[in-house]
């Protein structure tokens, strides 16, 4: 949680500046290895902000591209429509920050500061939870050590994401009170939707679907990348020619594009079953 750098800047809403600014913060944090890390996080204030009264949103820009943070998005740094050195891969995903204004823009005209942290980490390791959770905690004790965004010691925070932004929410209300007791004493709670109960199971349940097989060669991708997993002595040709194609992809990217996709079809006959 702490501060490194800060900055004020229009948020941009589809790469549109709005009248609205964001401070962002620079802050450390751990990634999912356990070693130190930089993320970003911002924080949106209303001018009518109530005292005290604190929203973190976690965000569903689900990708292995830097490029689609929310930080990114919200700073007005995300090409749209501009195709990826890999060549196939639209760089929307950061889009998808921009869309989710309408989920949390309701409390923002409440008078509810809005906390929007990378949660994903500055690699985008997508799916790799622990790293989300800290990035998160991480990103509200650097928040309230900023004046500019009016976060007070004391402020009562809440939690909330859905899907990939689940994924963050839930972690971080796992583990705050051992990793982030001084922000966990302030959480008065944790709504998610769309949660990734079990990583196991949907490995194999998303395996073969219309729309999410190409989903599991992401998560699988994000998390060999967190935990430092060389995937090369497990996947067949196939897989590996898959596995490249996805390296910056997000889900915009991938959804619905890998229809009948199955887990076996990326591995060697001897990794068929994920559990081995």
């Amino acid at each position: 949680g702490e501060v490194l750098d800060t900055r004020t800047v229009p948020y941009n809403y589809l790469n549109v500046p709005t009248p609205i600014q964001a401070v962002q913060i620079l802050y450390r944090s751990t990634d999912a290895a356990g070693d130190p890390m930089a993320n970003v996080t911002s924080v949106l204030r209303p001018g009518n902000a109530q005292p005290g009264k604190v929203v973190s949103y976690q965000s569903f820009y689900d990708s292995l591209n830097p490029d689609d943070s929310p930080s990114r998005a919200i700073a007005g740094n995300t090409p749209i429509g501009q195709f990826t050195p890999s060549g196939q891969n639209f760089n929307i995903g950061g889009t998808l920050t921009s869309v989710e204004a309408a989920l949390f823009g309701p409390l923002f005209a409440q008078g509810y500061t809005i906390v929007v942290p990378d949660t994903q980490g500055p690699n985008a390791n997508f799916a790799a939870g622990p790293e989300y959770g800290m990035s998160t905690l991480d990103s509200i004790r650097a928040a309230r050590q900023v004046a500019e965004t009016g976060i007070t010691d004391d402020a009562e925070i809440v939690l909330t994401g859905y899907s990939g932004g689940a994924i963050a929410t839930n972690w971080a209300a796992i583990l705050a009170p051992a990793y982030a007791p001084d922000v966990d004493e302030d959480l008065i709670g944790a709504a998610q939707g769309g949660l990734l109960v079990n990583p196991a199971h949907n490995l194999t349940y998303a395996s073969g679907s219309i729309g999410w097989g190409g989903v599991v060669g992401m998560a699988v991708l994000g998390v060999a990348r967190a935990y430092d997993i060389d995937m090369e002595p497990y996947v067949n040709e196939r897989g590996h020619e898959i596995m490249t194609r996805l390296q910056d992809a997000s889900i915009a990217n991938v959804f619905l594009q890998y229809p009948g996709l199955t887990w076996e079809e990326l591995t060697k006959p001897e990794y068929a079953n994920p559990n081995s």
